[in-house]
């Protein structure tokens, strides 16, 4: 089996991660406001608040550093998928 080289002009890297979608539901079942990001001792508490928001952020920043580096001559491809956890989920 022959390996070729490809050249870089052809390579994408495919960083990707999910948007929190999950559904509220009954808000009077919740110990504080899910939209609130609310502190309480040292953790925060709300919707999506251990989800992938860091991903993101690093993905987003690691997309400004790179496009800014000569040295970086590959293609970069986001992506954010929504409602992964519902059964409407159709996919990037």
């Amino acid at each position: 089996m022959e390996i070729r080289s490809i050249p870089l002009s052809f390579v994408i890297i495919k960083l990707q991660s999910h948007l929190d979608t999950t559904p509220v539901g009954d808000r009077s079942q919740w110990q504080h406001d899910p939209f609130a990001g609310t502190i309480v001792g040292d953790r925060i508490c709300g919707r999506g608040v251990a989800d992938s928001k860091a991903a993101i952020a690093l993905f987003i920043y690691l997309a400004k550093v790179l496009r800014n580096s000569p040295q970086f001559n590959v293609s970069l491809f986001l992506g954010f998928d929504a409602q992964e956890e519902s059964s409407n989920f159709s996919g990037i």
